[in-house]
């Protein structure tokens, strides 16, 4: 596991739930051809490669039709196919600029086909307009991390991950561009610390810090030993890898390091939803063995000038015998074998002598 994995995990998914990471903009006009998104933004800022993170995506689906019965039920059919199914999204948002009324959040009742569906407690006197709109936000959509081409001061692209039906419009100011990501990693967190001081310290930064790897017991095995061969030849053993993320959090006086404090329990909600489950790669044959899960936190320094409090997770690796030296052993079998034998008088057969022919394999 290395650290760099890890800042790549948060800097993708902690922009989802807050913005006190990292810098943001919307776009002014955004626009996308298969998977390649173009934005326009007045002095954006940004340089050729460098991360991005983009988050809170939202579509327009314009309603083709919408009827009302007595039990306030409405009959939703849209233009485009939707992304909506019952049991994951609890409600769907309707728009309407002739009838403002309409914009609401409504319960998803019911799915007919991926145009259908049903929502309730719909209530609205009148003629219904011919402008509603259902505003999606979809799993699939142009929420990605990717790093940007740039095109002019005001202009960059970059690849998503899924293709949408290019007919549906994004709502520009809906999608937020997350940027100059404030984390980073560390060897040593007390150089980490000289080198904050030796800055001009932002409102809040991150550093993932490894922790030293230690062996787990199998639970599979018959002895005392940490690591063991087992009967099958089969090597069998974990690595725990603990990390750290320290956040450093700057004071304007003493006064505010009870609120600095206080702060990393909102702090540690949005980590956890960023990390926790997540599988860090590993350069091991039988890789993860478990997902992230978390040790605890708690304050490491607090000084005049800011407050440092750590978060501690850990993954659990798999070592098996493609991880060990084991795995290189030559094996050697017959390719054919040749035997004379001599029948005696009373039938049985006697082996006087056999060559094999032997071959190697690895």
């Amino acid at each position: 596991m290395k650290a760099i994995s890890i800042v790549k995990k948060l800097m993708e998914n902690l922009p989802k739930y807050t913005t006190d990471v990292s810098s943001v903009f919307n776009p002014e006009t955004i626009s996308i051809t298969g998977t390649t998104v173009s934005v326009m933004k007045t002095a954006h800022g940004l340089v050729n490669n460098q991360l991005i993170s983009v988050v809170g995506t939202k579509l327009v689906n314009p309603v083709s039709s919408l009827t009302v019965d007595s039990d306030d039920i409405a009959t939703v059919t849209t233009t485009y196919d939707n992304d909506l199914t019952v049991g994951y999204q609890d409600t769907v948002r309707l728009e309407s600029v002739l009838e403002p009324t309409i914009n609401n959040d409504y319960a998803l009742v019911e799915q007919d086909d991926s145009n259908t569906f049903y929502v309730s407690d719909f209530v609205f006197a009148g003629t219904i307009p011919n402008d509603i709109k259902l505003i999606e936000t979809r799993t699939a959509s142009i929420d990605c991390f990717t790093a940007i081409t740039f095109v002019d001061v005001d202009n960059f692209t970059f690849v998503s991950d899924f293709e949408i039906d290019d007919d549906l419009e994004i709502i520009p100011s809906s999608v937020s561009i997350n940027y100059n990501m404030r984390i980073s990693r560390g060897a040593d967190i007390k150089r980490l610390i000289d080198h904050y001081n030796a800055q001009t310290p932002l409102k809040l930064e991150l550093r993932v810090v490894l922790g030293g790897t230690s062996i787990n017991k199998s639970e599979d095995a018959n002895t005392d030993s940490d690591m063991e061969q087992g009967g099958s030849n089969e090597w069998d053993g974990y690595l725990l890898t603990p990390f750290s993320v320290f956040c450093f959090q700057t004071l304007s006086s003493d006064s505010t390091g009870g609120a600095a404090r206080d702060s990393m329990s909102d702090l540690r909600i949005n980590l956890y939803k960023s990390i926790l489950g997540e599988e860090i790669e590993t350069n091991t044959v039988a890789g993860v063995n478990d997902s992230v899960y978390p040790i605890g936190d708690d304050a490491y320094e607090y000084q005049k000038g800011y407050y440092i409090h750590e978060f501690k997770f850990a993954q659990q690796i798999a070592i098996s015998l493609g991880d060990t030296a084991k795995s290189d052993t030559t094996s050697v079998a017959c390719n054919s074998v040749d035997f004379d034998i001599m029948e005696t008088v009373d039938g049985q057969n006697i082996l006087i002598s056999g060559v094999a022919e032997l071959r190697e394999s690895i």
